[in-house]
């Protein structure tokens, strides 16, 4: 028969975590909406103007700048390309 150790772990609270996860990820998502924002701007584009140079609708790029959508990587790069930008400069969280 096999016998165990006591386990000497905590107790992990899943749901306070998944909370706490959505909270960063609302964060995250809203801090590269303004960044987008911002480069955007300096640029002297509308979103319209960038939606068309990457084939997205203008409506996206809102809803990407608002923090009410989660962008793939296929989607940011597409973005930066268009901004002539690198990856760290569309991700900086303190673009001014």
């Amino acid at each position: 028969m096999t016998k165990f150790k006591k386990c000497d772990c905590q107790f992990i609270d899943y749901k306070q975590l998944m909370t706490d996860n959505h909270i960063m990820d609302d964060i995250i998502l809203k801090q590269f909406g303004a960044s987008l924002k911002i480069i955007r701007k300096k640029k002297g584009l509308s979103q319209e103007d960038l939606a068309s140079m990457i084939n997205f609708d203008r409506t996206y790029i809102s809803f990407l700048e608002t923090g009410k959508r989660n962008p793939s990587l296929i989607c940011i790069n597409a973005i930066r390309l268009a901004l002539n930008i690198t990856f760290s400069e569309l991700l900086d969280e303190n673009n001014e």
